[in-house]
């Protein structure tokens, strides 16, 4: 298990080089990406929800979070529910940046795992996701 996990920290630091490098020019990190992509495939989640889904800490999530708030990407929605609760969604400008850059992250990854079949990758997804 060691080389796995060794593999898999080299990997994600290869792809958030990737993700930087494809949004080089804009006002946002990979680590904003993340946090995009994430809230655009799993729309009101929570912080805890997104600091796993991101693997972010808390507090470093917190100060994206602001930022993307600030710079109108996202925006908070209490849970009627539970008003202890916020949930996350993009803006149609989050919409517009995600749809604007999607296509050259993917390139961008494509160069990091390209040697995967795409239902290696897909395992990968699905086994990393059990946590």
């Amino acid at each position: 298990m060691p080389v796995v996990a060794a593999l898999l920290v080299a990997r994600a630091h290869h792809a958030e080089r990737a993700v930087s490098k494809a949004l080089s020019g804009t006002e946002l990190a990979a680590a904003h990406w993340f946090i995009l992509d994430f809230v655009a495939s799993s729309p009101s989640s929570g912080m805890s929800e997104i600091a796993v889904g991101t693997g972010l800490p808390a507090p470093t999530l917190t100060r994206h979070m602001d930022r993307l708030v600030d710079r109108n990407f996202v925006y908070r929605v209490l849970d009627p529910a539970d008003r202890r609760r916020v949930g996350l969604r993009l803006t149609e400008r989050g919409e517009a940046f995600i749809d604007e850059h999607q296509s050259g992250v993917h390139e961008m990854l494509r160069e990091v795992f390209g040697a995967a079949d795409s239902w290696e990758l897909e395992a990968v997804q699905r086994a990393l996701a059990k946590g």
